[in-house]
């Protein structure tokens, strides 16, 4: 009785709990994957949009909550959320418009169940091959141009294949060479607007792009002869011909230049341009910087000589007044001649002239092929003797003034005193004591005789003159009008005003002035004699202009 009995109340009390759901909601059927390209999203320097989506299949027949989850390790590894950059993380389909290789891994769906907390698993994976990714660079400059290459700066066990693709401004894009170096030989410097690119696909069929710009091929030789003439016949020196580039570009400082005549080098001829003195085949070696040489094209020229002269005296040369001397061209007769003295023409025409007159002459002798040439300078110096005061020519009893001779090329002297000879005086230098006119006469080294200018000396400021023979000038000082007296000129008069070392400044006579208002305002500062004559006799006086 009593077993029954425990066995009826253990079958009510368990008959009182419920039986516990199974754990397995089967809820999602499959998850996969879609990529727009099997190649990561970046291209270039522009971005390339590679859109990966995720679908997880569902059955629809449980309700709860979606959550997405990665790792890159495809076997092993913790599952981690996924980066806000996929969008709709909490639905059925996901995705991301960039997918590239660090997005490469495992995905998977995780369903939970909202009732009984169960969970549900799905996953797949998804993988993209990576983009060449490159620098182009410049791996040396030679004969031919500038070489460019590529540095890779991803995986590089990559199979790459190339197409370089020039584009200068004013062509489309063509596959210019496939080869991993690319020969720049366009010369010059390369502008913005024109590039160099170059396309790289690795073993995958994933490619990249890059291009490069501005750049300068400034060694390549792309010279050539030209003639700076209007013809290829020309007079010696006139005509020039001169190493050009096609590309314009200038020519770089370690560059060298040798020019040839009929095939042998021109000691003298080392630089771009040359102005041929003779008839020849002229063209030119040009080395650049790294020893790389070009030949120009040969130019055949027909130079025609300018004419000989040689100018005869060539001086200076030294004549006597008066006399003439021949200058002579040292030309051929056949030639035609234009003289010039002091750069003023002549207007003389054959090969020789008399000249008689101080000054600079040349010539310009013109051949009958109108080639023309300049004969250097011949100067010619007149032999005159010249005097001049260091003192007043006005002093008193007692006192000298001293003259001085300085003219060049004098070999002898002989002062004279009112046209007279004075006995000894024969020096540079004489100290006139006595009223007259002074002047000396020398001689020079060819044998030139000369008179000098006279200058007058007055001795009167202690002698008893009578004071008609002084100028009373008012006002003095002055500075525009002086008054040289109260009195009225006898006939005929002269005045002349000089500076107290006898140098005359101005000479007037009677129909030129008026004696009671004489205009001194052309004058400068400083001290003056004045010297008035008439009929009657002299007068003489000082004074000063403010």
């Amino acid at each position: 009785m009593r077993t029954s009995f425990i066995t009826t109340l253990l079958l009510l009390l368990f008959s009182t709990v419920p039986a516990q759901q199974p754990c397995s909601p089967n809820e999602l059927v499959n998850v996969s994957a879609q990529l727009d390209f099997p190649c990561e999203a970046s291209f270039g320097t522009s971005t390339y949009f590679n859109f990966a989506t995720l679908v997880a299949q569902r059955n629809n027949i449980r309700t709860g909550t979606l959550h997405w989850q990665f790792r890159s390790d495809t076997v092993n590894g913790s599952w981690s959320s996924l980066p806000a950059t996929w969008q709709g993380q909490s639905t059925e389909i996901i995705d991301k418009p960039d997918f590239n290789t660090a997005d490469n891994g495992q995905y998977r769906c995780v369903f939970t169940d909202s009732l009984t907390g169960c969970k549900d698993y799905r996953r797949t994976s998804v993988y993209v091959h990576p983009r060449p990714s490159y620098n182009i660079n410049i791996d040396s400059i030679g004969c031919g141009g500038m070489y460019l290459g590529i540095d890779l700066q991803n995986d590089t066990n990559q199979v790459l294949t190339h197409c370089w693709e020039p584009n200068y401004g004013n062509n489309p894009y063509t596959c210019d060479a496939t080869t991993p170096s690319y020969l720049f030989d366009r010369t010059g410097c390369m502008m913005v607007a024109g590039t160099v690119e170059v396309i790289v696909t690795n073993q995958f069929g994933c490619e990249n792009y890059s291009y490069i710009s501005g750049l300068c091929n400034l060694e390549n030789l792309d010279v050539n002869t030209s003639l700076n003439a209007l013809d290829t016949v020309f007079c010696a020196k006139s005509g020039s011909l001169e190493v050009t580039r096609f590309s314009n570009a200038s020519f770089p400082s370690g560059w060298t230049y040798q020019w040839l005549k009929n095939g042998t080098s021109i000691s003298w001829a080392t630089g771009t341009i040359i102005k041929p003195v003779s008839t020849g085949k002229y063209k030119c070696i040009v080395t650049n910087s790294y020893g790389c040489m070009a030949v120009t094209n040969e130019i055949s020229v027909t130079v025609n000589k300018l004419p000989i002269v040689n100018i005869q005296p060539v001086g200076p040369t030294e004549i006597c007044n008066k006399d003439t001397i021949i200058l002579s061209s040292g030309s051929l007769s056949s030639n035609t001649f234009d003289w010039y003295r002091n750069e003023i023409p002549l207007l003389q025409t054959t090969s020789s002239i008399g000249a008689f007159k101080n000054g600079k002459y040349k010539v310009v002798a013109t051949s009958a092929e109108g080639c023309t040439a300049t004969s250097s300078v011949s100067r010619i110096n007149i032999y005159r003797s010249k005097i001049e005061a260091t003192g007043p020519v006005v002093i008193c009893t007692g006192d000298s003034t001293i003259l001085q001779n300085l003219t060049t090329n004098t070999v002898a002297r002989q002062w004279q005193h009112n046209n007279i000879n004075i006995q000894g005086a024969t020096s540079s230098q004489y100290a006139a004591k006595q009223s007259g006119l002074y002047r000396v006469k020398s001689t020079s080294v060819g044998g030139c005789i000369s008179y000098s200018n006279q200058i007058d000396i007055s001795v009167n400021c202690r002698e008893a003159v009578h004071e008609n023979y002084l100028l009373y000038i008012r006002p003095v000082p002055s500075s525009h009008f002086i008054n040289l007296g109260s009195f009225e000129p006898s006939g005929n008069f002269n005045i002349s005003i000089s500076d107290m070392n006898g140098k005359i400044i101005l000479e007037k006579n009677e129909s030129q002035f008026d004696i009671h208002q004489l205009d001194i305002s052309g004058l400068s500062s400083g001290m003056y004699l004045i010297h008035f004559s008439d009929e009657s006799g002299q007068r003489s006086g000082k004074f000063l202009r403010e």
